[in-house]
């Protein structure tokens, strides 16, 4: 259903996927689409889609406001991320477009005033114990009487960049002075203030929901589970929903989502709380984003509800009627009962589909960025590669899929060895699974652990299916599940993480002598067969099996 014709102006996108999902919503509805966009970040798009270029992007409103209503008039002024909801804002009411009454539009990201918001609207928040100024001494001395753990991250930065958990003052200083360097984000063209806040560490799962809010009333709420890595550092590495809360805790929530609302006088938009539940002690605010959440969250949500949050965005702002209207993702064969998506890293091996989970969708591409000296931990923002999205009716098994109790990681020769002499030759030797290319330097041997318990392998050698010395071709052998975990997909993981590594060294192709028994298995994961079963050895029936790896010339 297309509405009357809307000139919609986009601020500031950068992530290309978002930026497609904003993008196909305005040329659904025939609404007339400009962005400002800082150099470098300019997108695909169709030709009715105007670019307008800034050096950075800003959040001054008198640096863009003039050179933007050249190309107007404008009907609505909307976020894309974190680094744009002020400028929104304040622009929008410059333009008397605002629907919301937000006195000061700071509050909606600076962390600081976001906490004195939270405070004076009754919201339960953990305290801020310090600010750390730009030219304050990072005297260690200062901060031995902290009440640790403590949490510090920058006042005015996103994606959980430089957050981080700290059990000392010298982690402390360590800390503040990340967020002190951390003055400017190239990839995103943004500069930042280099304020740290020290702040209490709250105890719970976190979660987040995800509102749609028009004049004043929760439209649409959704639950989320998230998912962080291991301290010190609090990156997102994935989430799941929906989650179904207690009855107090819904209660809770929905009067926090209200005091938002109302505190901040943001009356028309989308919302996006993180919160942390502790021994049903009710919700306890993170942080609060005044915009469409990133992360994948809104394609979950689309996936899961029909319910497209960017489109929503749009229409409360515009004041035109809200009602749940879908772009990408409807299917009615989503029938699972949760999502998750989980992200992959650089120097972490890819997890893929984990017990009785549906592959939604999955990539290995993502936003280019450089690495930062500041975050230089495997899981942030700048180390991702990638991404996968699976369903499933099973919550706790995607809980342990993107919490990582499950881990596929590369392990030595040495460490195969007990499985495969337990799972396939139980009644040789051991010395009988010992195999000639094992301690090649060429040669890959991946490992799957569930509880830190090593329950599944799986290793690669240099070596082609005729004998020959090609490069690029490796067996596939001694892949291995314990019998007590099988049927769980657990081999999928194996075999993809031994894909994704080969993939990335150029390898051709991958070949194995498999089990005739384990034909289908293999079959599902891309390979084909070569010629007819035959006997190997004292082993039973097998079949010569084959894969391309994407590399070939």
């Amino acid at each position: 259903m297309k509405t009357t014709t809307k000139h919609v102006l986009i601020l500031f996108p950068f992530a290309p996927n978002k930026f497609k999902r904003f993008a196909e919503v305005c040329r659904r509805n025939g609404w007339k689409t400009t962005c400002a966009v800082a150099k470098g970040h300019l997108f695909e798009a169709s030709d009715d889609v105007k670019f307008v270029e800034f050096d950075s992007i800003t959040e001054d409103v008198a640096e863009v406001q003039g050179v933007l209503e050249k190309f107007g008039p404008y009907d609505v002024v909307v976020p894309f991320s974190e680094f744009s909801v002020v400028l929104a804002e304040t622009l929008s009411q410059a333009l008397g477009l605002s629907l919301n009454q937000v006195p000061d539009p700071r509050s909606l990201r600076d962390k600081q005033k976001m906490r004195q918001v939270l405070f004076a609207s009754g919201c339960n928040q953990p305290e801020i114990l310090q600010i750390v100024e730009p030219s304050d001494p990072l005297d260690e001395a200062q901060w031995e009487n902290l009440p640790f753990p403590v949490i510090v991250k920058p006042s005015d930065a996103a994606g959980s960049l430089n957050v981080r958990i700290c059990d000392n003052s010298r982690e402390v200083s360590l800390a503040v002075a990340s967020v002190r360097n951390f003055v400017r984000w190239d990839d995103v063209k943004m500069s930042f203030g280099g304020v740290a806040l020290i702040e209490e560490f709250a105890l719970g799962n976190e979660y987040s929901t995800e509102a749609v809010v028009q004049d004043r009333k929760i439209v649409f709420r959704n639950h989320t589970l998230k998912f962080v890595s291991d301290a010190p550092y609090r990156d997102e590495i994935g989430h799941v929903l929906p989650i179904l809360h207690t009855e107090p805790d819904l209660v809770a929530v929905e009067k926090l989502l209200l005091g938002i609302v109302n505190g901040f006088g943001y009356h028309n938009g989308v919302l996006h709380v993180e919160y942390k539940i502790h021994e049903n002690q009710g919700p306890c605010v993170i942080e609060v984003a005044f915009r469409v959440p990133g992360d994948r969250i809104a394609d979950l949500v689309e996936m899961k509800h029909g319910i497209s949050l960017e489109e929503s965005h749009i229409r409360v702002r515009l004041g035109a009627p809200w009602c749940p209207q879908s772009g990408f993702h409807t299917s009615p064969t989503l029938t699972k009962k949760y999502l998750a998506v989980k992200f992959q890293f650089a120097g972490k091996a890819a997890a893929g589909p984990v017990l009785d989970a549906d592959v939604i969708s999955s990539s290995a591409k993502w936003m280019a960025m450089s690495q930062l000296s500041v975050a230089s931990n495997t899981t942030s923002l700048p180390q991702r590669l990638g991404f996968s999205i699976l369903a499933s009716d099973s919550l706790s098994s995607l809980s342990g899929w993107v919490s990582e109790k499950i881990k596929v990681e590369k392990i030595n020769a040495e460490s195969t060895w007990a499985l495969r002499h337990k799972v396939l030759r139980p009644h040789q030797d051991l010395a009988d699974c010992i195999y000639p290319l094992d301690h090649n330097t060429s040669s890959l041997h991946i490992g799957l652990f569930l509880n830190d318990t090593l329950v599944g392998i799986g290793s690669a050698f240099p070596e082609s299916k005729d004998g020959s010395k090609a490069e690029g071709h490796y067996r596939l052998r001694g892949m291995a599940v314990l019998e007590e975990h099988r049927g769980r997909r657990l081999g999928s993981l194996i075999l993809q993480a031994i894909t994704h590594e080969l993939a990335s060294v150029t390898a051709v192709e991958i070949w194995c002598n498999a089990r005739s028994t384990a034909l289908e298995f293999y079959k599902r994961e891309g390979f084909e067969s070569i010629g007819d079963e035959f006997i190997l050895g004292n082993l039973g029936p097998h079949m010569l099996l084959k894969r391309p790896l994407g590399n070939e010339k």
